[in-house]
């Protein structure tokens, strides 16, 4: 028979007063989870308040880096209109088999990605190459992954074989197969190919792996690609930001900013004050508006600037009528109201009370 004298009673009375007090208890607000125990929104029938799907913005990642990026395009030229490619059998024609809308972006030897602004939606433009160019054309495949319900809307080139006329040698290949596609091209010194991809819609994530020169499955052209870019900006005179030729890079919608610290501070008569830090991962600065909600209901926002590869940490406070889960763009801590006068004795919690009950009873076993 184990017998159980008053110590270990007493040990098993001071455990259960301790679990009580956590169960029953009463008072002001308090916080259950924050700081590094915040969690990321993912809950089922709750509005994605992240900063990337809250604000307006796209950006590029690649590996560790991220680039925010501003579309091009007016917003009224369509996607054939405005990367306006030409063979003998369009209006205007040419016997170039280029891009005759884009020359402005163009650079030899030079692969180009951006996304366009058109009447028709946002839009992928991929250019190699320039039109009556120094460079001595190219090899390149692309494999793009997570393409949204649109269309290859341009195929620089891919066009009926004419023979007599001279457009025997379409050479591209262009396999799409669900969000997927594998587009192969090879063109000729100061010619261009590409495409526009259409309809990316407001939530998107492409990848795009790449093959350039002597990895790309087409081997016809005597040219070399140098340089990799994804521009951005104004439409005439745009910012080219270097990628890597080897990496796959992600094009998509959000910015670069992020919610990477939440920190409840003080729980006092129905409200809650909160630190929260925001990190700008990007390569340029960025404005952004911070969604502060309970229960999935933005109740306030939060202006603010941060400078490239910098962080920024604001302090606020909303109110709180009962339990509820605040949320700081996308990042969230639960907060309870139940009642009681606090939730906790220091330094004595349900674990620790109940690890001293299983300690003494296993001490006792062993006597």
């Amino acid at each position: 028979m184990i017998r159980i004298n008053r110590t270990v009673l007493a040990v098993v009375g001071l455990a259960l007063v301790s679990i009580g007090l956590v169960v029953l208890a009463a008072g002001a607000p308090t916080v259950a989870q924050s700081g590094a125990n915040a969690s990321t929104d993912q809950t089922d029938g709750q509005p994605d308040l992240s900063l990337p799907a809250y604000n307006d913005g796209y950006s590029a990642v690649q590996g560790d880096r991220c680039i925010p990026i501003t579309p091009l395009g007016d917003g009224y030229q369509t996607a054939e209109e405005y990367y306006d490619y030409r063979h003998p059998e369009t209006s205007p024609s040419s016997y170039m088999y280029s891009s005759h809308g884009t020359t402005h972006v163009q650079a030899a030897d030079t692969s180009r990605l951006f996304l366009q602004d058109g009447g028709d939606g946002l839009n992928l433009v991929v250019v190699h190459g320039e039109l009556e160019g120094t460079g001595d054309g190219g090899d390149v495949t692309f494999v793009f992954d997570g393409l949204p319900d649109g269309e290859w809307a341009v195929k620089d080139d891919q066009y009926d074989l004419d023979v007599e006329n001279g457009s025997g040698t379409n050479d591209d290949v262009w396999d799409r197969r669900g969000d997927a596609s594998r587009v192969s091209w090879t063109w000729a010194g100061g010619r261009t190919d590409g495409g526009v991809y259409t309809d990316l819609g407001d939530d998107f994530a492409v990848t795009i792996r790449p093959a350039f020169n002597d990895v790309a499955d087409l081997q016809q052209s005597d040219g070399e690609i140098t340089e990799w870019q994804v521009l951005s900006g104004d439409d005439r005179n745009p910012q080219a930001t270097s990628l890597d030729t080897t990496e796959p890079v992600e094009l998509r919608s959000g910015g670069c900013s992020a919610v990477t610290a939440l920190d409840v501070v003080e729980t006092d008569g129905g409200s809650v004050t909160f630190n929260a830090t925001v990190t700008n991962q990007g390569d340029a600065a960025e404005t952004i508006t911070v969604p502060i909600a309970m229960d999935g209901e933005v109740v306030e926002e939060y202006d603010l600037s941060i400078g490239p590869n910098d962080a920024v940490t604001f302090n606020a406070t909303v109110s709180v009528d009962e339990a509820a889960t605040l949320s700081v763009g996308g990042q969230s801590a639960s907060v309870d109201e139940s009642g009681g006068i606090a939730t906790r004795l220091p330094g004595f919690g349900v674990p620790v009370a109940i690890v001293a009950v299983l300690s003494v009873l296993a001490l006792r076993i062993r006597r």
